[in-house]
Parts: structure tokens; sequence; C-alpha cells
């Protein structure tokens, strides 16, 4: 499983939406400084990580504190990983919580 895509917006240096394409295996970041590499891995990090932040910890402050913050990630797969998540989802069994955990983590 790997990161397939990320969106942003309005998260950090990024005003509005932005979207970024990775390919399976190694991908590079590259670019002069303060161009917004690391903004890429904070976003990833806010989904991921175990920070205690939240996305509105990362709001671009040149934006109206009214507009929307967000990341997307969007995962995926050659294994048959998708599939034992998805029978973890529908089954019944399991706790509202964890599923609400699976979905979003998903």
């Amino acid at each position: 499983m790997y990161i397939s895509k990320l969106v942003i917006n309005n998260f950090k240096g990024y005003k509005g939406k932005h979207t970024f394409s990775f390919k399976k295996g190694v991908n590079y970041l590259s670019g002069s400084n303060n161009v917004g590499k690391s903004s890429i891995l904070d976003a990833i990090e806010c989904v991921f990580g175990n920070k205690k932040s939240t996305i509105s910890d990362f709001r671009n402050t040149s934006i109206d504190p009214s507009e929307e913050v967000s990341i997307e990630i969007t995962l995926t797969s050659d294994s048959v990983l998708p599939d034992l998540i998805d029978n973890i989802i529908d089954n019944r069994s399991i706790s509202t919580k964890i599923k609400d955990r699976i979905q979003h983590t998903y």
C-alpha cells in the first residue's frame, strides 16, 4: 500500500487546492528553499502521525478564517489488503468506533 495522491487545501503556505501524485516506490521532493516540500510531509504526518496537532494548526494565515482547510490522501494497493479492510468495515460485529477509525485511516 502506498500514497498515490495527496490533495491539500489552504494548508500552510499553499493557498487554495493543490494535488500531488505519487508513484509506487521511492518518490523525491526537490526544489528551492521555502517552496513547500516540508509542508507536503507535514500534511501526511498530520493524517498518519502521532502528534496531537490538528489540521487547523496548519491553516494558511493569508486566507479568511472561514475558508476550509483540508487534507485528502488516496492510498493504493495491488494486494488483497483493501479487500480485507472492506470486509472488516462491513462486519457488523465490530464496534462503530473501530469502524470509524478504519474508515478514517483507510
